[in-house]
């Protein structure tokens, strides 16, 4: 059953404080495709033109050297993940990359060569499940050793076959995976696969997830349906893409990717009307864009992504202004302190 939403809430403004990054501070360029956070807490933000690190005052730019093996990759960085060991991977268009933190240079994985890194996620110490343009990868790091899915024989893989995932999330030992057909429940401790069993989602491609506490669903996709939830008692969809106000726009990519915050809040980003926070009570969404005359709205409407930081800090990506951050428990002025050197 489709269900669809008749009311929104159409709040323009928020008394949020958001806090500008960009070319002053040092980044190198405006485009953001990822941002994460490393062990020392330091944020690390991907952008068309390589990596940058924030220390909480300016940026360190770690850019691509012809010759050098130990630079990033040429390509664009895609996905950042810090591991449940401390480690820091990059995950690039062109493969996938750990930090070396002794000597501030990166190591590249031969099993990963040539394949587009979508996402990158930790079940224990010492495994990953990485997410590309080829496939389920699941990579053992202490034994270095990595399996593809896509390319298994096995019928509890099926629906992994030659199926490209762009988003990875993981709960009480489940993989909820987005990919180019569907919603796909992988059980890391049965090591089998399956689709989810309504059928409007098959062939939906899902570029983002997550999980409330509810155990609900929700899901952005550039298919015919853009923003949804799926509900996990009766396994129905509601619909939500009125919000976006698309009109008769065929730009597919309106929903780059939704967020569940530590306090269970929902936040979506999008590439038109700017970010969007859920409310539970009305069951519809305030709208929370750029206004010129005020300094501490975000400073644009186009998103790339989202990232919420170890002390609970939101970070936003946009597609040409750079980053910003800032803080959803309060709505004062927030500062963040640079580290020490």
């Amino acid at each position: 059953m489709l269900l669809y939403l008749v009311l929104t809430l159409q709040g323009q403004s928020s008394s949020y404080n958001f806090h500008k990054l960009g070319l002053e501070q040092g980044l190198n360029d405006g485009i953001v495709r990822d941002i994460g956070q490393d062990k020392f807490g330091y944020i690390w933000v991907a952008t068309i033109g390589g990596l940058n690190r924030y220390n909480g005052k300016n940026f360190t730019k770690y850019l691509h050297t012809t010759g050098d093996t130990l630079s990033p990759y040429r390509s664009q960085p895609r996905s950042i993940h810090s591991d449940l060991s401390g480690r820091l991977w990059i995950g690039f268009e062109t493969g996938l990359m750990q930090y070396n933190f002794a000597n501030k240079n990166f190591i590249r994985n031969k099993h990963f060569n040539n394949l587009f890194i979508h996402k990158i996620v930790s079940i224990s110490e010492n495994i990953l499940f990485i997410g590309t343009n080829k496939g389920l990868f699941k990579y053992d790091v202490l034994n270095d050793t990595a399996i593809n899915y896509a390319t298994s024989p096995l019928k509890k893989h099926l629906p992994l076959k030659d199926n490209k995932v762009f988003d990875i999330k993981y709960k009480q030992g489940i993989l909820y995976l987005g990919t180019q057909n569907g919603l796909v429940y992988f059980n890391v401790e049965t090591d089998a696969a399956t689709y989810e069993n309504n059928l409007q989602f098959l062939n939906l491609p899902i570029a983002s997830l997550d999980i409330d506490a509810s155990g609900n669903v929700w899901i952005c996709s550039y298919g015919a349906i853009k923003l949804l939830r799926l509900n996990v008692n009766d396994h129905s969809i509601e619909n939500f893409d009125h919000v976006l106000e698309i009109g008769n726009d065929s730009q597919p990519y309106h929903v780059p990717a939704c967020h569940i915050d530590h306090k269970n809040r929902l936040w979506v980003i999008t590439v038109q009307v700017g970010l969007m926070l859920y409310d539970s009570i009305s069951n519809s969404f305030i709208k929370i864009k750029h206004q010129e005359n005020i300094p501490s709205s975000p400073i644009g409407d186009s998103y790339r992504c989202i990232f919420e930081d170890n002390s609970g800090l939101i970070w936003l990506g946009f597609d040409v202004e750079g980053v910003n951050y800032f803080n959803p428990d309060k709505n004062q002025f927030y500062t963040l302190l640079p580290f020490p050197e």
